[in-house]
This record gives C-alpha cells, sequence and structure tokens, in this order.
C-alpha cells in the first residue's frame, strides 16, 4: 500500500476554540483536521481521542512529546471534531482504523507508537492489528480502554497470546500524562 497514496494535501484550520492550529490531509473523500507538534522526523506517537471528544484532547501531551523529541499527530476521528465525513463513511471501529492508516500513509509514516483514550484505545487495537504484519506498529498505549481480549482479538497477531505485554513507560509519556492530570505541574516539578 506504500507510494500508492496521491500527494499530500494540507490546509490550515483552526479549532473551535481558537487555541491551537490545526491541519487537514486529504484522505480519500475526507479531510482529516490533525493538531501536529514535534520534529517531522524520528519516532512518531499518533494520539487518538474517544467519543465524544476530538484532538483538543491531548492539547497538554503534544508539547511534551515534542520537546522530547517526538513527532506528533493527533486526528480528529471521522466525523468528529473538525473532521466532517458523509453518512456514507464507515464511523465504526474497523473504519476510523482504515482512514488513520490512510493518514499515516499520506504522510509517509513507516513505523509509529499508538495512544488510544476510551473509543480511541478501541480504534487503535484494530489500527494495530492493520499495522502489525508490516512491522509498522512500535509501541500502544490504552487509556480508559474497553476490556483488551474481548475489544479486538488479538489472539489472531503472530506471537501474541491474547493480552498484551507490559512495557517501560518512557519519561516523556508519563510527564505527558501528568501534565494532562490536574497535579501535573506539581509533579513534574517534583521529577
Amino acid at each position: 500500500m506504500h507510494g500508492s497514496t496521491p500527494a499530500t494535501t494540507w490546509t490550515t484550520v483552526r479549532d473551535a476554540d481558537g487555541l491551537q492550529p490545526k491541519r487537514k490531509l486529504r484522505v480519500g473523500a475526507l479531510d482529516v483536521a490533525c493538531l501536529l507538534a514535534g520534529p517531522p522526523e524520528g519516532r512518531c506517537v499518533l494520539w487518538v481521542h474517544g467519543f465524544p471528544s476530538n484532538a483538543h484532547l491531548w492539547r497538554d501531551c503534544l508539547p511534551v512529546a515534542a520537546a522530547a523529541g517526538v513527532r506528533s499527530i493527533a486526528p480528529d476521528l471521522a466525523g468528529l471534531g473538525e473532521t466532517a465525513a458523509p453518512q456514507s463513511t464507515d464511523f465504526g471501529f474497523e473504519g476510523q482504523a482504515r482512514i488513520l492508516d490512510a493518514l499515516l500513509e499520506g504522510m509517509d509514516v513507516r513505523s509509529v507508537q499508538l495512544v488510544g483514550e476510551g473509543i480511541g484505545a478501541t480504534v487503535c487495537m484494530a489500527l494495530a492489528r492493520r499495522l502489525w504484519g508490516r512491522g509498522r506498529v512500535g509501541a500502544m498505549a490504552l487509556l480508559d480502554a474497553p476490556p483488551i481480549p474481548t475489544a479486538v482479538p488479538l489472539r489472531a497477531w503472530p506471537g501474541s497470546n491474547g493480552f498484551p505485554r507490559p512495557a517501560a513507560v518512557p519519561s516523556w509519556a508519563a510527564a505527558a500524562a501528568l501534565a494532562r492530570s490536574g497535579a501535573g505541574d506539581s509533579v513534574l516539578r517534583a521529577l
């Protein structure tokens, strides 16, 4: 699939509250709105919000990740935020995963770490299944996720027993999570 995506076309829009600039990338029939931060090369994290939310959910995490040299892409899922979608759009987990897969292809992202919250966690699981065989998933963090073994059949993944393996949390990810919490500033100063 790599290389089959047409040239990317970006436009700039503003989030509903005007605080963070968003960019829109044409993905098929959709203009997917994204918050972008960090260097254009290197380690990349895709931040996927839940319902009813949008990419602005991650506004406090992106600067922390960028300061650690991490490229961040936080899209508005189809039908939410600034990503308008026709009624014919597949708004299910697999449909949203297909759109995000095409977004990553259009941005020429070869390897990605996934962070998903709520329903966005289930979308991340569906996306990880799509990317797994191509060796494109570096890590996945699921926040406020539905029960994992029943949400997506992980047993279908090569080398998986159906349950995720615990992983060390990078310091930039912990700092981003703390920044998003109410106690973030005081905890970050203590680190």
